[in-house]
């Protein structure tokens, strides 16, 4: 049972959506069907040209607690900090506008927040296609607190947060300035966020507890080779001031740089990504054989350094695939 605190507490719950007429509907009754009820739903609706309006209406006629809002297009970040700019609760919730919650979500999470006295809490989830048909039933998470250096340094690596599950306080979200708005950060600007709050030492709770439903379809922002690259650039251009935590995340720069490379990826990709790479003489190196050798054997290359391995390695493999001498 939810306790007389819990039920004092509003949770403000932001919706971003952007022609999701087929699938908010879905969305919205599943934070009606929640087994807590002090709760408000804020929808952004991002510029859509769909019937996403239409949908919504009959809603917000029904239930006072429901909101809904229109501006230009903005991309995610820009939607979500204008929900959480509007918001009246202390806890923030964020559902998007094609996925779906199971209906004890919020109440099983608030009761671990609490308890963990935790900045934000997570969860499993399992991944459904554009007919709601089950993909995956779970991503077999464990129950997991992430604090301080050995937390972030784990994130440096991985974005283990479907934002479909986050609750969080609001007072964290808004210390370390909310969502970034640039577009060069949009399609990954919850992993941004995730960083961010990490470095600034609040705590995350992840429950191994499948709680959200997650929906693949055609129409969703595309991610992929686009968002690597994003994550790679996002990374580079982190400033941290401990130099272990540094050391971390070169390494995790090195990680996404390797996958990155295993991507079709085009000339001046190729070229962006190898900027990344944390170490500058080595970096050198790379751009001046970026202009010598065929662009698969300096791929192959990059990976060797990136896996740690001795540029000895490196040098045969050249020799065995080019006329090169060195």
């Amino acid at each position: 049972m939810t306790s007389i605190a819990e039920k004092d507490e509003l949770i403000s719950i932001i919706m971003p959506a952007y022609n999701a007429g087929k699938y908010i509907k879905e969305s919205i009754e599943s934070v009606l069907n929640q087994t807590y009820q002090n709760w408000e739903l804020i929808i952004i609706d991002d510029g859509s040209t769909d019937t996403t309006s239409k949908v919504v209406q009959p809603f917000l006629i029904n239930d006072t607690r429901i909101q809904y809002y229109r501006q230009e297009n903005g991309k995610q970040g820009k939607a979500r900090n204008a929900g959480i700019k509007k918001s009246k609760g202390n806890l923030i919730a964020f559902l998007d506008a094609d996925d779906v919650w199971m209906p004890a979500k919020l109440q099983t999470q608030i009761g671990v927040l609490k308890q963990n006295d935790a900045d934000l809490v997570f969860t499993d989830v399992f991944v459904i296609d554009d007919k709601g048909d089950v993909i995956m039933e779970s991503c077999s998470v464990e129950n997991r607190t992430y604090y301080g250096e050995e937390g972030l340094s784990f994130f440096f690596r991985i974005n283990q947060v479907p934002i479909l599950t986050v609750l969080a306080k609001k007072e964290a979200i808004l210390a370390v300035g909310c969502f970034k708005e640039i577009d060069e950060i949009q399609n990954i600007e919850d992993y941004d966020l995730w960083l961010r709050m990490l470095y600034n030492g609040y705590r995350f709770v992840l429950m191994n507890e499948v709680l959200g439903a997650y929906r693949i379809h055609d129409t969703q922002t595309v991610k992929g080779k686009l968002s690597v690259m994003k994550i790679l650039k996002m990374l580079h251009e982190m400033k941290i001031e401990k130099k272990e935590l540094e050391r971390e995340k070169q390494k995790a720069i090195k990680l996404w740089m390797m996958r990155c490379l295993k991507y079709d990826i085009t000339k001046a990709e190729f070229r962006s990504i190898i900027s990344f790479y944390p170490h500058f003489g080595v970096r050198k190196f790379f751009k001046m054989l970026f202009f010598i050798i065929p662009h698969d054997v300096l791929n192959k290359i990059i990976r060797y350094s990136c896996k740690g391995q001795y540029f000895k390695n490196a040098f045969t493999y050249i020799s065995q695939k080019t006329k090169l001498s060195l």
